[in-house]
């Protein structure tokens, strides 16, 4: 009496075991799976992609932790970037985006299905990167520039008020002293 095993396999994108072997990739429900996260990453690039000359500029705790879920290399990654006392809007994604790893497991990702979109549109190449640099050092010393004079207005307002404060305790004190004379 013989039994057979029936292989089954694994597959990550549609979180289904199932016995079709390399067929499995082709199927629609997979094709259509692999297309939706690619229009998902692609929307994602484009956004951090057009921040590369324009980055934008927050206070350290913005959005502290945020992730990103990176399709081809099935890792969280850090959304923003904290540089000082800054954040970096999508940072973490341009920096991820340029890494060799990501490069790989990209490609890794189009050969194992077969995906039909042009794979560059996921990529950033380091002249872009090099361009975000130094568009975030410009920007970086901007926002410092800017919250220095809001702090010198908030300083300001302060001591207006300081100002008013011992004015109103003085006259009134004042006022006190006479009457008990």
């Amino acid at each position: 009496m013989a039994t057979s095993f029936v292989q089954f396999l694994y597959c990550s994108i549609c979180r289904l075991n199932h016995t079709q072997g390399k067929k499995h990739i082709y199927s629609k429900r997979h094709q259509e799976i692999v297309k939706n996260m690619l229009k998902k990453s692609a929307r994602k690039v484009k956004e951090a992609k057009s921040e590369i000359d324009k980055p934008v500029i927050h206070e350290k705790v913005w959005e502290n932790g945020a992730k990103f879920w990176c399709y081809f290399c099935a890792t969280e990654v850090a959304k923003h970037q904290v540089v000082d006392d800054i954040t970096v809007k999508n940072g973490g994604l341009l920096q991820h985006f340029i890494s060799e790893e990501h490069h790989k497991k990209m490609k890794s990702f189009w050969w194992e299905n077969k995906a039909q979109q042009d794979k560059n549109q996921f990529m950033i190449s380091l002249d872009e990167y090099s361009r975000f640099k130094q568009a975030v050092e410009q920007a970086s010393q901007q926002y410092q520039e800017k919250m220095d004079k809001e702090k010198q207005r908030i300083t300001a307002k302060i001591k207006r008020q300081e100002h008013i404060q011992r004015y109103v305790v003085q006259s009134h004190l004042a006022e006190v002293g006479c009457r008990e004379m």
